[in-house]
């Protein structure tokens, strides 16, 4: 079982949102390079390679209603994931609490609407200190064959937060739903594999953008990057995406294609706010690679989802200078003041996986 991540849902991640399972201590990803549910709303034909016409069926080979496997929203949300409490695998300043200890700290909540999940805002720290986070892991794997669809109110944003994922990595394949680092003006998809076995298809007919300086899914290589589209719709990320009220994002993983879609609110889809999905009339994906490509079956174990806030980690270090010195010298100087994290909160309607077979 390999890792999605919502930065995410691991699909997650969405800090986030796909990886592998927990069996061992998970490495770092995206280091270097600047470069996850159903209650939701525009447009999009899904695409393999070569594209498809539009409203043509996807490339799963049908069409939905498709079978909901898992389900985690409202007050029982938690009962799904496991809470994170080892040292951050990309050397962030932070200390991943339980779930006891996160509660009782105010650090997740929930209700009939939201679970919501926060970084320390409270505390002064001293120089060097390690401020209080959440990372959680789902029980349950994500299988080949499934649709993630992750209903997200509001994500982290701000200077010296950022979400990453896991285990067993890079053998799995990881899959980032939802990623960026600092004030992100537009989320990023990325994949992350363990050889050359996955590349970007430039014919892929997709609303996203490639992004340069992240070609090769190969994590050995130019400091693991990965291979990423840059999305182009409206308030995809950070403080857009909350005043907008949120949005969805919809990941297909099979063993044709890894496609992945966005829509901010209003403009979710009927078939995804009734919870009955349907990829045959979403239009183009933001982000494709299909086998043609990207050898999925062998490059993609079954993924584990991962919501993760981070802070001062390898890449939000690594480019803290260009981006945040507004805000404090160095990443580990803004992690003393706790007005810095106001902002760096997840509240999640939902995450829910349909079964595509």
């Amino acid at each position: 079982m390999q890792l999605l991540k919502l930065a995410g849902v691991g699909v997650a991640a969405l800090g986030g949102l796909i990886q592998s399972s927990p069996s061992t201590t998970p490495k770092s990803s995206g280091t270097s390079a600047a470069g996850a549910a159903a209650s939701a709303d525009s447009p999009a034909s899904k695409s393999s390679d070569p594209p498809k016409e539009p409203g043509s069926a996807p490339s799963n080979g049908g069409g939905g209603p498709y079978e909901l496997v898992q389900s985690h929203e409202g007050e029982t949300f938690f009962d799904g994931w496991d809470f994170w409490s080892d040292a951050d695998p990309t050397h962030g300043q932070v200390d991943y609490v339980p779930q006891d200890q996160a509660r009782s700290a105010g650090l997740i909540s929930t209700s009939s609407s939201v679970a919501t999940m926060k970084v320390d805002s409270s505390s002064t720290l001293e120089a060097g200190a390690q401020r209080q986070s959440v990372r959680i892991h789902s029980k349950e794997a994500v299988q080949i064959g499934s649709l993630i669809i992750a209903d997200i109110v509001k994500m982290p944003f701000g200077c010296a937060t950022w979400w990453m994922n896991g285990p067993n990595w890079p053998a799995g394949g990881e899959i980032d739903v939802l990623e960026g680092v600092h004030d992100f003006p537009a989320n990023q998809i990325t994949l992350h594999v363990v050889d050359s076995g996955c590349k970007l298809s430039e014919s892929a007919d997709v609303t996203g953008k490639l992004v340069p300086a992240n070609d090769d899914c190969n994590a050995n290589v130019k400091g693991n990057a990965g291979c990423s589209y840059a999305e182009q719709a409206a308030n995809s990320y950070g403080k857009g995406f909350n005043d907008a009220g949120g949005g969805v994002f919809a990941t297909s993983f099979t063993a044709d294609a890894i496609d992945q879609w966005f829509w901010s609110r209003p403009d979710v889809p009927e078939n995804i706010k009734s919870g009955t999905p349907d990829e045959a009339g979403w239009g183009k994906p933001t982000a494709s690679w299909p086998s043609s490509s990207c050898e999925i079956s062998k490059c993609f174990a079954d993924q584990t989802m991962i919501f993760d806030t981070t802070l001062c980690g390898d890449w939000a270090g690594a480019v803290w200078e260009g981006e945040c010195l507004e805000v404090a010298a160095t990443c580990a100087d803004a992690v003393k003041d706790p007005k810095n994290f106001v902002d760096a909160v997840w509240e999640v309607a939902s995450v829910k996986v349909y079964s595509l077979g």
